[in-house]
């Protein structure tokens, strides 16, 4: 559940009320709210926090304060208060070094087949899960996890420091990191306006032609029209540098047929461009 508001007593208010609808709903269907579970925070950039009146809001149920939290794992995504997801990232990165710690073990036990197939299973999905929510973060946190990307490589084909980057991914046939997410970012994209994602994400994005009548190249062109927005928190959302995106791919890319079409020009596109 979320709230937005001008206030922390905005915010207080909005909370409470629907939290009294919620109990209410509980109640009548005889089922309980855990209080233990249930935690609090307040999300907002660091320039505003600095003008809230304190960091915590002061919401109850049944009389009972819920507690608040700086940060917080939700289905497997770690939420910090201003979305700098460098909890996440420090989390997902101790999973991967595991990993990584694993492969530099048992790799001279296994063919290249193998040692693939261990990367596919236990470090790339810690990269890929939910990236096109926390991709968007600063380029030293992106860096950091293409470090272990590289190092992964290295591994992979006993390459030394020597061997460049580039001709490490392209026998792999691997994107780095950023392209990777940017990779995510249009798949999602393109399931949001070809009915393969929920409803609210079609929500999101809306074709120019949907917002100005008159006749231009973006019209035409069946261009996503981009909201202008003033803040670069903003900037980082996915209606915003999703719309990005998705105007920047070639048409014939964007009008694939099917999901698996779109994926595979996609991504050599991309792949053509490391």
């Amino acid at each position: 559940m979320y709230v937005a508001g001008n206030s922390i007593n905005e915010i207080e208010t909005k909370l409470t009320k629907d939290l009294s609808n919620v109990g209410n709903w509980c109640t009548h269907n005889n089922m309980v709210i855990n209080i233990e579970k249930s935690k609090i925070m307040l999300v907002s950039t660091r320039q505003k926090r600095q003008y809230l009146r304190g960091n915590d809001i002061n919401v109850c149920i049944d009389d009972q304060p819920l507690e608040p939290v700086g940060c917080h794992k939700l289905l497997g995504v770690h939420l910090d208060q201003c979305l700098t997801w460098s909890s996440h990232i420090k989390h997902i990165k101790t999973k991967i070094s595991r990993n990584i710690a694993l492969l530099r073990r048992i790799k001279r036990y296994l063919p290249l087949n193998t040692r693939l197939t261990f990367y596919n299973s236990f470090i790339l999905p810690h990269m890929d899960y939910c990236s096109t929510v926390w991709g968007n973060c600063s380029d030293v946190l992106i860096d950091s996890i293409f470090k272990l990307q590289k190092l992964s490589a290295r591994l992979i084909l006993d390459a030394d420091t020597s061997t460049s980057t580039s001709t490490l991914f392209k026998q792999l046939k691997w994107l780095p990191f950023r392209q990777r997410t940017v990779y995510h970012k249009g798949v999602t994209v393109y399931k949001s306006l070809n009915g393969l994602a929920p409803l609210y994400m079609k929500s999101l994005f809306k074709y120019t032609s949907e917002v100005h009548s008159r006749t231009t190249r973006s019209t035409m062109a069946d261009c996503l029209y981009v909201p202008k927005v003033k803040t670069e928190f903003r900037k980082k959302s996915l209606g915003y540098s999703g719309a990005i995106l998705w105007n920047s791919i070639l048409p014939e890319i964007r009008n694939s047929p099917t999901l698996k079409v779109f994926k595979t020009k996609f991504y050599d596109y991309l792949f053509q461009s490391i």
